[in-house]
């Protein structure tokens, strides 16, 4: 990246946290509507006659059909919610690649087309995946039933497998689990398609796009590889063979990384000037090294901006070594809702 290129991708992430604090919102609203599932399999449990095949196959049918409801509800609300975060987040890619290059070169889409529904995480539709979370529940409730009655289990030994016990978790946990993993990756997936939107939206002075990984010891060999390198506006790899796939965000489930814009040179915006050097970045936050990590992108904050993004203490305790990196990004407890993101880039 130039030097311009580093300013913008510093930018971006900047709005990625933004995101990141919606995601913990949408997980939570999630993770409320799995609790009343608990509630409802727990009570479908002790009501059943688990001890005959008639019993079992009623109940499993009940229960699904109340897991096909709660995450149909969830999709549906989170799907709109999405819509108007997509909106939102292409605005204010667009205020942002211009504060980078100083100059309003970058034009707002004129209708944005990105559908939330169908947005692929990992190959599949955000929708599809939801749909697998419900079957998923289904088939998990009907094994342990079933596996409960044959071990000779009682009616309560059984209602402990589905609902969780302490130290070891039940189907319901596993959904919980499950269901806030895809609620944060749907997120993360709408946010790169409107950033990606907004940068294809403006191929006059743009080539394409630059995949940003987030690097510590979690980043997985797949987007580890990925990270800095270029591709065109059609997604096919510059200089490399390293597929674009489902592309940044969305390549697998829980994926961090983010999308940037590789922009056109001077000369091939018709201007007969040289590249800055991407020997150094420049930012409102002072000049730190070219070779962007997430680590450098943090401690090149001002200590009051850490504080407002992670939470009083959070990062002082990433600092002294007490958390990881994965626990100073978990955006749980610093909450955004689509009021205060209206609010933020309306």
């Amino acid at each position: 990246m130039n030097r311009i290129e580093q300013i913008i991708a510093s930018g971006l992430l900047d709005n990625e946290i933004v995101a990141l604090r919606f995601a913990a919102t949408q997980e939570r609203k999630a993770a409320i509507k799995v609790e009343v599932l608990r509630r409802i399999a727990s009570k479908i449990a002790a009501q059943a006659r688990l001890d005959t095949k008639a019993g079992q196959d009623q109940a499993i049918r009940d229960f699904g059909a109340e897991a096909k409801e709660v995450f149909d509800a969830i999709a549906s609300e989170q799907a709109n919610e999405l819509q108007e975060f997509a909106e939102l987040t292409g605005k204010a890619t667009v205020a942002t690649v211009n504060s980078g290059l100083a100059v309003g070169l970058f034009k707002q889409p004129p209708r944005l087309s990105v559908r939330v529904e169908s947005l692929l995480i990992d190959g599949a539709p955000t929708a599809e995946w939801w749909r697998r979370q419900s079957d998923a529940a289904r088939r998990a409730f009907a094994q342990e039933v079933r596996t409960g009655f044959a071990s000779g289990e009682t009616t309560d030994e059984i209602a402990r497998r589905i609902v969780g016990m302490r130290g070891q978790p039940g189907v319901i946990d596993v959904s919980l689990r499950q269901a806030r993993s895809l609620a944060h990756s749907s997120v993360m997936t709408v946010a790169n398609a409107s950033v990606q939107e907004a940068i294809a939206a403006n191929d006059d002075v743009v080539n394409g796009y630059y995949w940003v990984s987030t690097l510590d010891s979690r980043t997985c060999p797949v987007c580890a590889a990925r990270d800095g390198k270029k591709y065109s506006m059609e997604h096919r790899p510059a200089g490399h063979t390293l597929p674009w796939g489902s592309g940044p965000g969305a390549i697998h489930i829980n994926c961090r990384c983010a999308t940037t814009p590789w922009l056109k040179t001077y000369r091939e915006l018709g201007l007969d000037i040289d590249e800055f050097e991407p020997t150094t970045r420049a930012s409102a936050d002072g000049q730190v090294s070219a070779g962007l990590t997430f680590e450098k992108w943090i401690e090149a904050k001002p200590v009051a901006v850490q504080r407002e993004w992670f939470g009083p203490g959070r990062y002082e305790l990433y600092r002294d070594g007490k958390i990881t990196l994965r626990d100073l990004t978990n955006m749980r407890g610093r909450e955004l809702t689509l009021a205060q993101l209206r609010e933020r880039y309306g």
